[in-house]
């Protein structure tokens, strides 16, 4: 093989090997010590993403994010770099294949990469809070760094057009993450307001060197590659905070929703009409579990000792031998199995694709003897209640499970009323959640609705991805988030913390019996209370103004005093307007 051929056919597995693996072009052209740099750096981004994946949950979210967007990074790098190396002159390869020096910094470089790669492998305990520091804090440095670099290569002579605005970007986000470690704010969604300031610092770049480089009639390039990096990391910066928020994620539920109802049908077509079915339930039965993939669910409470079921089957067909026949398939499953009962609506897909299902809609009376509330002398079991659907609402009443009720749907409102229960958890992904007169404690969760509770004596949590959140005369905690939606809570008597992205708050009642934590990112926030309440408050705003007709301190942007024992904290934090009122009866 002659010397020219070899050298062909090395260039070519080093263009190969470089596409393969970080790093592995420059160890086959002999640029062995950046080529072991190179693939440790990767090997290291990816034990980071590991250990911080594994620690704290969702603390380093953002660390993990920007650890992501440095892997393919180093991998575009070492390719760009080692197609440098093959392009380079004849020269310049003789050069490095008559042997070439290592450069001290680089083997200290490599030994520092190997030394992180161990306490990523194996963290000593004593260590650990430094990583999980580290993992706080990197991500706004990190961007301080890249910044001021930027800025440096400007000030050497390095100029390009958009580097400074740039440059200030990335260091106003490295700033704001900053500000949300310190203070556990929202500061990236500040990006909503100010975020044409890009353009007008750009403007400004693009004047000043217009102004500067006039005589020497020089053509500037624009610095793509530092652009590029500040809107991907403020992109990032910002998907994070709003990570329920981003459209991708909204696309990629649509989706699955879309694709998991496919073929559910509406009442449409024929009805049909069933025989009520009813069961003897044990006298110790715990459980009662209703599936009915397709159709409404209606529970209450009756005067039998029974469980009775009414069922009515609706088929989407134009002929009606065949919706015959499709209906004589769907009927409604009951299963005893020691203390459990299990419910469940069945049918089998029809239609030319075979690929439509029944509509079953049911009406559940259960015996008296989960009933009357008022009745405490009435002894009961101590059951719960499960009741499942994918499409169609459910609705339960009058009804007493102090085991516990749970219900779930992916598209359909729930509704409880007049229920006493020793747990009650409703969540549905398209849907409206409604309670009213509850005895215990409820957790409400949907993506697309909203939530409204009335009259709950027990704690209640209420969390919405894209829906308002309402709820009155509560006797326990309060704990309302949502990200997009307002939020209006009226007489709380006990704690209540109320949070959303993107929207109002209004919170009034005429008694404070506990904490009051409240968060809008952007949204004003109204709060009224009794001027004899027992409160200390401490709230900011951003952007807005503060109002209030309390014998309260407002100096700038806070607001702070005592009232009574000052018993109770009231913390507010706002980027929109505080209104704080008296509570007129």
């Amino acid at each position: 093989m002659t010397t020219a051929s070899y050298r062909s056919g090395r260039r070519f597995i080093a263009g190969l090997f470089a596409f393969l693996v970080p790093g592995a072009g420059h160890i086959v052209l002999g640029r062995w010590d950046k080529g072991v740099l190179l693939f440790c750096l990767s090997v290291l981004d990816l034990l980071a993403i590991v250990y911080y994946a594994n620690s704290a949950e969702v603390r380093h979210i953002m660390m993990i994010v920007y650890l992501g967007l440095a892997l393919p990074s180093i991998y575009f790098y070492s390719v760009y770099d080692a197609l440098q190396i093959l392009t380079a002159s004849a020269a310049s390869k003789r050069r490095e294949s008559s042997g070439r020096a290592v450069p001290v910094l680089k083997g200290i470089s490599l030994a520092s990469v190997g030394l992180f790669m161990l306490l990523f492998v194996h963290p000593p305990a004593m260590l650990r809070p430094w990583l999980e520091l580290a993992g706080d804090y990197s991500p706004p440095f990190g961007l301080f760094f890249i910044g001021i670099w930027l800025l440096w290569r400007l000030a050497k002579g390095s100029v390009r057009l958009g580097r400074f605005t740039a440059a200030l970007f990335i260091i106003f986000v490295g700033a704001l993450l900053l500000r949300d470690q310190w203070i556990e704010a929202r500061s990236l969604l500040l990006l909503d307001l100010w975020w044409p300031m890009i353009v007008v610092l750009f403007g400004l770049e693009l004047a000043f060197f217009a102004v500067r480089f006039r005589p020497v009639k020089r053509l500037l390039s624009v610095d793509i590659v530092g652009l590029t990096i500040a809107m991907l990391f403020a992109s990032a910066a910002y998907a994070v905070t709003q990570l329920s928020d981003i459209p991708i994620r909204w696309l990629d539920q649509f989706t699955q929703d879309a694709t998991e109802l496919t073929g559910y049908t509406e009442e449409k077509g024929y009805r049909y009409v069933r025989e009520p079915l009813s069961v003897s339930p044990p006298d110790e039965v715990q459980s009662i579990e209703i599936f009915n993939p397709n159709g409404q669910v209606h529970v209450r409470t009756g005067t039998g000792e029974e469980i009775r079921i009414e069922t009515i089957v609706w088929i989407d067909l134009a002929d009606k031998a065949a919706a015959d026949k499709a209906a004589g398939k769907a009927d409604v499953h009951i299963e005893q199995d020691g203390s459990s009962i299990i419910i469940e609506g069945r049918g089998e897909p029809y239609g030319e694709a075979q690929n439509l299902k029944p509509r079953i809609n049911m009406i559940i009376v259960l015996p008296a003897r989960y009933g009357d509330l008022l009745d405490a002398k009435r002894s009961r079991p101590d059951m719960t209640l499960k009741i499942k659907t994918i499409s169609g609402m459910v609705n339960v009443h009058e009804t007493v499970v102090l085991g516990g009720l749970t219900l779930d749907t992916t598209r359909g409102r729930l509704s409880v009323q007049r229920v006493k229960a020793g747990s009650l958890r409703a969540k549905t992904r398209n849907g409206n959640i409604r309670l009213s007169d509850i005895d215990g404690p409820a957790k409400l969760n949907t993506v697309n609705g909203n939530i409204k509770a009335y009259k709950v004596t027990g704690e209640v949590t209420a969390s919405a991805a894209n829906g308002a959140i309402e709820a009155a005369d509560m006797d326990g905690d309060v704990t309302a988030v949502t990200k997009n939606g307002s939020i209006r809570i009226a007489e709380a008597r006990s704690a209540v913390k109320a949070d959303t992205l993107n929207g109002a708050i209004e919170v009034l009642s005429s008694h404070v019996g506990g904490e009051w934590n409240i968060d809008s990112a952007i949204g004003d926030i109204r709060l009224t209370v009794p001027g004899t309440s027992d409160i200390t408050v401490n709230g900011s705003v951003t952007f807005g103004t503060i109002s209030t007709n309390l014998p309260l301190l407002i100096d700038d942007r806070t607001i702070t005093g005592t009232l009574g024992d000052g018993t109770y904290p009231i913390r507010i934090n706002a980027n929109s307007s505080i209104v704080l009122e008296n509570f007129q009866p």
